[in-house]
């Protein structure tokens, strides 16, 4: 049986068979922990490995100095700078706070007040400039300024479009925040004003429809060929 060197590092033969000289699996263990404290100190200023430091931990972006684990770029809740003077707070939006805020916005005073900051915000040239036109997420194109067909404009057809859906927000999916309606165009085309393309929904769910506008014009297409019927809608 061939003769092998002691697996301790040592240097000497262990007896045929044995993978250590007697009481030298011991040095294994100092060995190992001899490298994880040197592997540990390298990567310390000074270190063979700090240099390559950088791609790993980095300081918080906030400012704050502290380190913050790759591939992360802030310490939770340093992302915000506003959240400083909190850091360390318990955060005061529970379950119930919650519940409280969305009942008070929900109130006709309160929203009154916000309707009243948002007009006095878009007074200011530049805060109007920054959310509004090209700057806006939802631009596209300036449509907003073109005018609409003749018959929008009529209040028969208008009259008749109102009647043909009931006079009720056509939209299933309506969070009964406004009782005025409005005819949408289904295609947003201002100048498509064909009975099939105008759907009345309410003031609130016109605002929304201006978002995502893909799902709402596909929606609303389904609603006017099939009416509210989810299994023909989304076959």
């Amino acid at each position: 049986m061939v003769e092998q060197l002691c697996e301790c590092g040592c240097g000497n033969l262990a007896s045929p068979g044995s993978r250590f000289i007697h009481g030298h699996n011991m040095n294994l263990k100092k060995f190992r922990e001899d490298a994880t404290k040197a592997s540990i100190q390298s990567w310390k200023p000074g270190g063979k490995n700090f240099h390559r430091k950088k791609h790993f931990d980095k300081p918080c972006k906030c400012g704050c100095g502290q380190i913050v684990k790759a591939p992360n770029k802030y310490i939770q809740g340093h992302h915000n700078k506003i959240n400083k003077p909190r850091l360390g707070k318990k955060c005061p939006h529970t379950a119930e706070t919650k519940a409280k805020m969305s009942k008070t916005r929900s109130t006709p005073e309160m929203r009154s007040k916000m309707s009243i900051a948002a007009k006095k915000a878009y007074a200011d040239p530049e805060y109007y400039a920054k959310f509004c036109g090209p700057n806006s997420s939802a631009w596209r194109g300036g449509v907003s300024s073109e005018g609409y067909c003749p018959d929008f404009k009529d209040p028969e057809y208008r009259k008749w479009l109102f009647d043909r859906d009931n006079n009720e927000c056509k939209n299933p999916y309506c969070r009964k925040l406004n009782s005025k309606l409005s005819l949408h165009h289904i295609n947003h085309n201002k100048k498509d004003c064909r009975p099939r393309n105008f759907i009345a929904i309410c003031i609130s769910c016109n605002s929304r429809a201006n978002f995502n506008i893909k799902y709402w014009e596909r929606l609303y297409k389904r609603i006017r060929k099939y009416g509210f019927n989810p299994r023909l809608m989304f076959e």
